[in-house]
């Protein structure tokens, strides 16, 4: 893995699936002090990766002297923070030792420093752990249901919603609502043997707050990336898709009114379910 590229056309460790395997691997880091470990498997594998020491870097002199360290754990699939590497997958691990928010550092195992001015850190994103404890969730301890009707997979009288689920979709509150707009026929259908009406589209809609009194607005789902355009009335708004606006900021002001006293008390919002095209700007699709 040679200066910032964190592929490599080698493996460093050779596995069958379901062995246990212990071994030793010299990589070079990328710029930002990571490595990646990829999985070549058909299922998952389960990876706990310690760092044992350091070469000192050519520049100092010393580039075959190897440094030690006691064992340090940067990652363990037992956690459920970081959990397993996806079959064909791959997972991004820094080696970063520490972080020195005063002075604006960031310290790795070689003592080497990076400096920063803002540090935006992000987990892997997981369901919860009791849907992996019981036993229904996938490898990130989401649900596996079909996208359209939430029914899971694995079980015909299970349905889940919102962000238990793993659908192709933004774990935002407007998908959960539009899901729901359209669960109870579903729900009512299968229970009672009939084929389920409504196919959920992933429609969600965000407002974005970009600052100085502005913010934009999108309005997307499953197929359908952000597009410019007027919403919810089409060529007239009053808010702009995909555009930074005064107006989409007071949007998202106004919606936290709407959001206390329309979708907390359960009364129907005046926004259709399913995405329209409506408004929007389709001349580069």
């Amino acid at each position: 893995m040679p200066g910032d590229e964190l592929d490599t056309a080698t493996s460093a460790i050779n596995v069958r699936r379901g062995e246990t395997i212990a071994n030793a691997s010299v990589v070079a880091l990328d710029g930002a002090r990571r490595i990646k470990v990829a999985n070549a498997l058909a299922g998952p594998a389960e990876v706990v990766l310690d760092v044992l020491g350091y070469y000192l870097p050519a520049e100092q002199g010393a580039g075959d002297r190897f440094v030690s360290l006691p064992p340090a754990r940067v990652h363990d699939a037992a956690l459920a923070a970081e959990g397993l590497v996806p079959a064909g997958g791959d997972r991004i691990i820094s080696l970063a030792q520490s972080v020195d928010g005063a002075a604006g550092k960031i310290v790795s195992f070689d003592e080497r420093e990076i400096d920063f001015d803002l540090l935006v850190t992000i987990p892997v994103h997981m369901g919860a752990d009791f849907v992996g404890r019981s036993g229904l969730g996938d490898d990130l301890n989401f649900v596996p249901v079909d996208q359209y009707t939430l029914l899971s997979k694995a079980h015909d009288n299970i349905f889940a919603v919102g962000d238990a689920s793993d659908i192709p979709a933004s774990k935002a509150g407007s998908v959960a609502h539009f899901a729901m707009d359209l669960f109870p026929d579903n729900f009512i259908a299968h229970v009672e043997g009939r084929p389920m009406p409504n196919a959920f589209d992933g429609h969600a809609n965000c407002f974005i707050e970009s600052g100085h009194g502005k913010g934009m607005l999108i309005d997307f789902n499953y197929t359908t990336e952000p597009l410019t355009g007027k919403y919810p009335l089409p060529g007239i708004g009053p808010f702009s898709l995909l555009k930074e606006t005064e107006l989409n900021h007071w949007g998202k002001l106004m919606f936290r009114w709407m959001y206390w006293n329309i979708l907390l008390p359960g009364k129907e919002l005046p926004l259709p379910a399913l995405m329209s095209m409506a408004g929007k700007d389709t001349g580069d699709l």
